[in-house]
């Protein structure tokens, strides 16, 4: 009788896991970031000067600041205040991975 108790609550812990782990985040839009773009769109001097944590944190700080009403320009030096790195491309990257779905931003 004991071990039915405990099986019980397991049970349920895995019948409401399993939806969950299923769920993705995703805009109002239907698309979601894609680290894995950004940084392919940032292959090269990037990559070979940066670890991708400091690019992506880099992206992030990017549409935090846009989602803020930042300038593109104001933007731009931003990242080359923090990077030594083509402002250009690495907005374009942003964009290509979807980095501020759902920020308000690019």
């Amino acid at each position: 009788m004991r071990s039915q108790r405990t099986l019980v609550p397991a049970v349920a812990v895995l019948l409401l896991a399993v939806p969950l782990a299923s769920c993705t985040i995703t805009t109002s839009s239907g698309t979601r970031p894609d680290d894995a773009k950004f940084l392919e769109a940032l292959s090269g001097d990037p990559r070979d000067k940066y670890p991708d944590s400091t690019l992506l944190q880099e992206g992030q700080k990017v549409c935090d600041a846009l989602a803020k009403g930042q300038s593109e320009d104001q933007v731009r030096q931003m990242i080359s205040a923090d990077l030594d790195v083509d402002a250009g491309q690495f907005l374009g990257a942003i964009d290509a991975g979807n980095m501020c779905a759902g920020k308000g931003g690019s």
